[in-house]
């Protein structure tokens, strides 16, 4: 983690903690987790009460097995659960490959929920998806701008999934994460094609 100045810091992913197969970037309660598994890896986990659990593959598919059964995800979408306070696991498919996927947790206020799967189906009019309220994932060219403005300063946790990425003047690497204090507006330009850009409300 980097302090940059009293409203920012920058989390490079070169200094990120390692537990349990993972990569590990947290802050005020949102805990992201970047795992590597290898074939026939299983990880078990226990979603707490108020808290939202997004799962996004990234490299192959991912087993849930969980409330609602088993399933498998797959790296067009996204599996998102509220508040079950059930346990779960996380596998690998695969027999020979190993697979890449995103764990983030954040604390909600949201009515517990059974467990959904998105689509993450863009289009070059659509560069936003909606994974939960206050919970964005962009995917951008090179060279492509965006804004998101709010009524007041509002707390933001920025994380580059693919990619490079400019945003309010800070320059982001592939897994570097932002946290900005006050922001009523995200000013963002990608510098790589098919760059990935998660955007949290904090």
């Amino acid at each position: 983690m980097i302090a940059m100045k009293p409203q920012s810091q920058i989390f490079l992913a070169d200094r990120r903690k390692t537990i349990n197969y993972s990569y590990v970037t947290s802050h005020q309660g949102l805990v992201i987790r970047d795992y590597y598994l290898n074939p026939g890896v299983v990880i078990a986990g226990h979603s707490r009460q108020g808290e939202v659990t997004i799962v996004l593959p990234y490299v192959g598919d991912v087993v849930f097995d969980g409330e609602g059964g088993r399933m498998l995800i797959d790296e067009k979408q996204a599996l998102i659960w509220d508040d079950l306070k059930k346990p779960f696991r996380l596998s690998n498919p695969y027999d020979e490959d190993a697979i890449n996927f995103i764990h983030l947790t954040l604390p909600t206020h949201k009515a517990g929920t059974e467990s959904r799967v998105v689509g993450l189906d863009w289009s070059p009019a659509k560069c936003w998806i909606e994974l939960h309220p206050g919970i964005l994932l962009g995917r951008f060219q090179g060279r492509d701008e965006a804004m998101l403005q709010e009524d007041g300063q509002v707390p933001y946790f920025v994380f580059s999934i693919q990619g490079a990425f400019e945003v309010n003047h800070c320059l982001l690497q592939t897994r570097d994460g932002l946290y900005l204090q006050e922001a009523g507006l995200l000013e963002i330009e990608a510098l790589s094609p098919d760059a990935e850009l998660l955007v949290i409300r904090l």
